[in-house]
C-alpha cells in the first residue's frame, strides 16, 4: 500500500532551487526516498512529480529537457546533473 507524499507547496516539502545548485544530491536522494515511500516506481510518474518541487525556473528548464520527454529517469538524471556543473561531486 503506498501512502501520499508530502505536498510540495508543505513548508517541509523537499525543494530545488536552480541558483543554489549545492543542493542538488540531497534533493535527488531525497526525492527518491519519497517516491519510495509513496510506492511511486513509474519512472515518468517520478519525473512528472518532481518537477511539482523545483522553483519555476528550474521547473520550465527540467520539463523542456529531452530525456525529462522520453521518460527515462537515469537519462534525466545524467542531464539534470550536467546542467549544473557546481553540484558535481
Amino acid at each position: 500500500m503506498s501512502k501520499n507524499m508530502i505536498s510540495p507547496f508543505d513548508k517541509n516539502a523537499p525543494r530545488f532551487v536552480g541558483s543554489k545548485p549545492e543542493g542538488l544530491h540531497r534533493f535527488w536522494e531525497h526525492m527518491m526516498r519519497l517516491f519510495g515511500d509513496a510506492g511511486i516506481t513509474d519512472p515518468n510518474a517520478r519525473m512528472e512529480k518532481m518537477i511539482d518541487y523545483l522553483d519555476d525556473q528550474a521547473a520550465r528548464e527540467w520539463g523542456n529537457f529531452g530525456t525529462f520527454k522520453k521518460g527515462d529517469l537515469d537519462k534525466f538524471k545524467d542531464e539534470v546533473f550536467k546542467n549544473y556543473p557546481e553540484a558535481q561531486e
